[in-house]
This record gives C-alpha cells, structure tokens and sequence, in this order.
C-alpha cells in the first residue's frame, strides 16, 4: 500500500460531492444548522464568545454506507490548538470508566510490557492509563499538544508526537493502536483509514481499537445538542464498520459502552469479514435520520418554552457541563432567555464564556450562592456524580437531565 498524502489525518475536506468514507455520490440532505466553529475554545470575555464564528452544519446521509456528514465542513475553520480545552478528566464517572475500558482492553489483548499508540490522545489522561497498566512505552499522536503531562509514574515511559497522523507514525512495533473520539473530527474518513491501514502494511497483526459517538442514539433521542461543527462526520454502528471495510479494515468487535452513548469498535488489517451483529443497515439509518429530522423543530421548541417559562416564573435555571453538548444545545436553541449561568468542574474553564452565546462558566461553588432553582445536565451518564456535588454544597434544586 501507499500512503495517500503527508497531511492525511488532519481534519481535512473530502472530495467534493462524495461520501467521504465511501466516496459514492448518493449523498442525500438531512438537515442545516449554524454552529459554533469550535465547541471547546477558551474563550476570556463575553464579547468574543458572543462574536465567536459559526460554520454552517449540513448534514447529508450517504445512501450507500449510511455515514452522516457535514458536507459544508472547511478544516481551515480548524486549530486544535492550545486554547483547545476538552479534557473530562475531573469527573469521577468518566475516570472510573476510562480505567475499566484500559484494564478491558489490557487484557483481552495481552499487552503485559506491549507499546501502545493512541491517535489524538488529547492530554495524555488515557495514555498514562494504558502505560501504566501495560507496563510498556506509549506514544500520543497529537496536533493540539499543551506540553503539560499529567503526573503519573508512567510519565517517564510516554512520548508525544505533535503532529497529524501519518503512515510512518505506525510503522513500529505496537501491542495495540487506540483511537478515541477523534474519527468524528476527520472529514475525510476513507483518507484518515486508509492513512492507518497504510501504517501497518508491514504489521498486519496490530489490532486496533477505536470509539467514537453514537448517531444512532443522537437519531432515536432527537438529541440535536450532539450535533456540531467539529463533529462532520457520524456513525451508526452499521456505517461505521463499512467505513472500516471500505479503507481495506476488518471490523473484529463492535458493542455500545458508557451508557451506550459510544461506539466501540476492534480491527485489524485485512479483508471484509463478516457482518457483526450490531450493524444496521444504511436503510435503517435512512429512516431513523427522517425521523429524527421531523422531530427536531418541536423537541427545540419544547426547550425553549421550558426555560422560558421558568423565567416567567422568576426561577434561577443553570446548565451543568460546559462542553460540546452545553454549547451544540445553547447554539441550537438560539436567544433563549432564563439559563442564568454554565457549570462545570473543569478548573481551566472557570470564568471563560460559551462559544456562541457568551454564558458564563463557574465552578460548582458558586451555586451556593445563586441558589438556582432548576439545573439541568447536559449527559445524564453524570447526573449521579452532579447530585452528590450539590448535595455537598447543601444546594436544592431540581435536577434533570436531557
């Protein structure tokens, strides 16, 4: 094999007019909406939040793979870069699950002393997992690279590679290759696939293991805050694994994990294989995207109502999670009164504003003082670890979750 290009692996455009991971032209629109061009930017004052740029997000489905993508997605919109802050390290919950997914993925592929290698590995927080439970070396690839390492006793045994994915980066040794919730960044799908199954031409046997967002439950639940402009492309279980077949990658595994919000999928070098039996069908996907399309303007509006209503009512609402979820649904819903603020645990973002709608983010401390009414959460897989919080700050509020 060859490798397609030296910058295969940034998040670059597709071809024009093409299924970007299967490359058929039978794209067929879904749905438009404008979006913040970044969901997890810093962003120091209200005015540059509320000026921040949006991108247009129009979703096609690929009618022969069933991939979703924004086809009006423009990488040069894109820099992952130092003021990039996505980290979900501070909540326990996602902390006790990223441990239970390394010990899994430890054992089930004996990497006792193994190198692994983790594509975009973000600040490092899982790597350290997985250099800490191998007890090999571990190398990130990663573009957005702060240069602040956690400390860990496995610090020592990591390496990090700041820069987009290429061939050449896989050309080692490695007990496994992890990808986590960076697929959905890449617009050229087929590119970025084909770029790693090039990497392990002369490795056939490392097994790969990647995880991205589910679209199918973003499709059943009419959850339009999983939509935004860094996410241009989507996957079901079913489309996902044909991407993989279509770059020359035999799906191994596929099953649902964290609350069954992610797809996680095995594979390694090598032809098609069989059918697992989680795929759907690009049908299926077809019916539940048009479902999913006739649901959207009432499922906004009944948001809206909710809050403004509480507002009517002089009650004190605040968002938990100031994420990508927080700012896709802030966006979504547009000039909403009655969100008083945006809460969230992670210390860099304290003080800084939402992309888009300039709400400002606090830390869980200063509910003590606001003493809202209404919180609601933005992923339920939290709303446990939420109660307990506030249920330590003596704040009492009703808390739901979308």
């Amino acid at each position: 094999m060859t490798m397609a290009s030296a910058d295969v692996g940034r998040p670059m455009s597709a071809p024009g007019g093409a299924c970007p991971a299967c490359r058929s032209d039978d794209l067929r629109f879904l749905v438009e909406l404008e979006a913040p061009i970044h969901t997890s930017k810093l962003l120091a004052t209200h005015e540059e939040a509320i000026g921040y740029p949006r991108g247009t997000v129009r979703l096609e489905l690929c009618g022969a793979c069933g991939v979703i993508t924004n086809s009006r997605f423009d990488a040069e919109h894109h820099d992952y870069s130092a003021s990039y802050e996505e980290t979900q390290a501070y909540s326990p919950r996602f902390v006790d699950y990223a441990s239970a997914l390394v010990h899994e993925l430890v054992e089930r592929y004996s990497l006792e002393d193994a190198d692994v290698l983790e594509i975009g590995c973000g600040r490092g927080d899982v790597l350290l997992l997985l250099a800490g439970e191998a007890g090999g070396r571990a190398i990130g690839i990663e573009p957005s690279w702060k240069d602040d390492l956690p400390e860990s006793p496995a610090s020592d045994r990591i390496t990090i590679v700041p820069e987009f994915l290429q061939a050449r980066h896989l050309d080692r040794d490695l007990g496994l290759v992890v990808c986590r919730h960076t697929l959905e960044h890449v617009h050229d799908v087929l590119g970025f696939l084909r770029t790693i199954a090039n990497g392990l031409d002369a490795r056939p046997s490392t097994p790969l293991f990647f995880e991205v967002p589910d679209t199918g439950r973003v499709l059943r639940e009419t959850a339009f805050w999983d939509i935004y402009y860094e996410h241009c492309s989507y996957f079901t279980p079913g489309s996902m694994a044909r991407a993989f077949r279509a770059a020359g990658l035999a799906p191994t595994r596929l099953r649902l994990g964290f609350d069954d919000q992610y797809i996680q999928l095995d594979a390694k070098l090598g032809s098609e294989g069989t059918t697992l039996p989680l795929e759907d069908s690009a049908e299926d996907v077809a019916e539940e995207a048009a479902a999913f399309v006739a649901r959207l303007e009432d499922t906004r509006a009944l948001w809206r109502r909710r809050f403004e209503d509480a507002d009517d009512r002089g009650e004190v609402v605040v968002m938990w999670g100031a994420g990508s979820k927080g700012v896709g649904f802030l966006a979504a819903l547009g000039d909403v009164a009655g969100i008083a603020c945006v809460v969230d645990v992670n210390p860099a973002k304290h003080g800084m504003f939402m992309p888009g709608t300039g709400h400002e983010i606090v830390p869980p401390a200063a509910l003590v003082a606001l003493e809202p009414d209404l919180v609601v959460v933005m992923n339920p897989a939290y709303e446990d670890e939420i109660r307990a919080m506030l249920a330590d700050l003596g704040v009492r509020a009703t808390v739901t979750s979308l």
